[in-house]
């Protein structure tokens, strides 16, 4: 049984084995998530880029660190909902690299649901390097010992986002609402209807000066298999009961397994990879955040829809920052999970092109001091 919210101390730090990143997870990652860029799998292309080799997908990290923190029981049987999770990158993943995670608990919180406290989390991912590949937030409601509970205790995991614990001063489910970073408060924008970009569409990436606020991008979409748990599982070593035990499920009251809440985020990455809107231009990914508030389940067929919420210019003259808002929705309209990313994007080049490379960072760090 893991801990309850009363038994963790804020500033506390738990630390996790570690973990060897090897070629075979660069590429199952690949098939999970559909992202085959060539810095991932074509050594001769990665040799002459800026890492010198293949480096693993960014969030092949943040699998591997989920999978890492769930090895240490800390949440097993108390964690009541993930609330939102955000992170930012800041060095690659290489062949090789010895990846392990230290975890603080940055905050506790009461809230007004009963039985639960809320618990903000930082996790930093540590290479043998002693360098941080990703630092991750994570706000959680944990479960509260049941005798201080008033006799009532949460038998099942809720789906719900932080927002949803947060004054309702707008619609927390449009991806146009934005938290900070890269393009001021789009939530006054009406709902983007304009200009969407469909897969199989143009191919070339787009440069900063050509994308538009409001644009509305969205994929095609994808199924949810059983063979998309069971490799998301090998890949994490993250053996949620929920996620892997069908009488388990049915217990829950779900009525069977349902999928881990971040396989649809790795769904959202590879067919974000298929509209092409940053093939050859992205510059840098300077972090995302996420909410996931409906189940998936095996079947569900899943799309990608993101609006383009923010533009501000960076410190790099030939870049900009672009920011927008992100849904994954099922085939009936439904959104399971909301968000926001941010991007550092090549600028239209003046004349010939200059060597590329790609940084890691936040928003914040890279825009340009106003």
């Amino acid at each position: 049984m893991g801990r309850f919210f009363e038994e963790f101390e804020a500033g506390e730090v738990i630390l996790t084995r570690g973990r060897t990143v090897t070629e075979a997870d660069i590429m199952q990652y690949a098939g999970l998530c559909w992202d085959v860029q060539a810095e991932h799998t074509n050594a001769v292309f990665a040799k002459k880029g800026p890492f010198g080799e293949r480096i693993g997908q960014q969030q092949l990290g943040i699998l591997i660190a989920h999978g890492l923190i769930a090895s240490t029981g800390a949440l097993d049987g108390t964690l009541v909902s993930v609330l939102r999770l955000g992170w930012n990158f800041f060095n690659p993943i290489k062949i090789k690299d010895r990846l392990r995670v230290k975890m603080t608990v940055a905050e506790k919180k009461d809230v007004s649901i009963p039985a639960v406290g809320l618990i903000n989390f930082q996790f930093e991912t540590i290479n043998q390097k002693e360098q941080v590949v990703n630092r991750c937030a994570r706000s959680v409601l944990v479960a509260r010992r049941p005798e201080k509970a008033q006799g009532s205790v949460f038998h099942r995991y809720v789906f719900m986002g932080l927002a949803d614990l947060e004054p309702k001063g707008r619609d927390s489910r449009d991806p146009a609402a934005s938290d900070g970073g890269g393009g001021g408060d789009a939530s006054s924008r009406p709902s983007p209807q304009k200009k969407a970009a469909q897969a199989g569409g143009e191919r070339r990436g787009k440069y900063f000066e050509e994308f538009e606020l409001d644009e509305e991008l969205v994929t095609d979409a994808r199924t949810v298999t059983e063979a998309d748990l069971i490799n998301y599982t090998m890949l994490s070593w993250e053996t949620d009961p929920l996620h892997t035990d069908a009488e388990y499920g049915r217990a829950s009251g779900y009525g069977g397994i349902l999928a881990p809440i971040l396989l649809p985020i790795v769904f959202a990455n590879g067919l974000g990879a298929t509209l092409g809107f940053l093939a050859g231009t992205n510059r840098g990914a300077l972090g995302d955040w996420w909410e996931f508030i409906d189940p998936v389940r095996i079947g569900d067929t899943l799309r990608f829809r993101q609006v383009i919420v923010g533009k501000s210019e960076a410190k790099d003259a030939d870049t900009g920052i672009v920011t927008y808002g992100m849904e994954m929705i099922d085939e009936e309209g439904r959104v399971v999970s909301r968000g926001q990313r941010s991007a550092l994007v090549a600028r239209l080049p003046e004349g010939e092109a200059k060597p590329w490379n790609f940084v890691f960072g936040t928003s914040k760090e890279l825009a340009k001091e106003e």
